[in-house]
């Protein structure tokens, strides 16, 4: 009776095959529903971060331009604490650098390509104040642009190829 006890105890106190791959399943399944809602938290967090780099940078801008009258001819790094240019949270390994560019001549201007951290991951504007982040190249276009406008606040439009202004 004793064997027939610890055999029959043994076999109640694990766990059937059938038993563990359900609880995997189960939790593939909450995985599946979760993890993206975290990097969508994760990327919001990024968006909101660079929006307001943008503004910080603009805040910056028109202090100097209420002193001297002038918008600066470039964003200077003395502006920033440890004298650095900031990092563009979008694309944070791309080296600091802010491209001052009064036009970004010619209709392509308004291509994607040039929404992008191709070059520079900030754009400045000497004549105007204008400042704005690039951000990283998306699968398509429209994604690319959705980005910008919503890490600059900007309304930028699809590109057709005859686009000026």
């Amino acid at each position: 009776m004793d064997a027939h006890y610890t055999r029959r105890h043994s076999q109640a106190a694990g766990f059937t095959l059938i038993e563990i791959l359900i609880v995997a399943v189960l939790l593939a399944i909450f995985a599946a529903a979760v993890v993206p809602s975290l990097t969508s938290h994760d990327d919001d967090a990024r968006v909101a971060a660079a929006f307001n780099l943008v503004r910080s940078i603009g805040r910056q801008i028109d202090r100097n331009r209420d002193s001297d009258g002038n918008f600066p001819a470039r964003v200077e790094a003395a502006w920033f604490q440890g004298y650095k240019l900031p990092v563009n949270p979008l694309h944070p390994d791309h080296p600091n650098t802010i491209q001052s560019d009064t036009d970004l001549s010619g209709s392509g201007k308004w291509h994607p390509i040039n929404k992008t951290t191709v070059a520079h991951p900030f754009w400045y504007n000497p004549a105007n104040g204008a400042i704005r982040i690039r951000v990283p190249r998306q699968a398509t276009d429209a994604e690319t642009l959705a980005l910008y406008n919503r890490a600059n606040g900007t309304n930028v439009r699809a590109y057709n190829g005859t686009r000026k202004g």
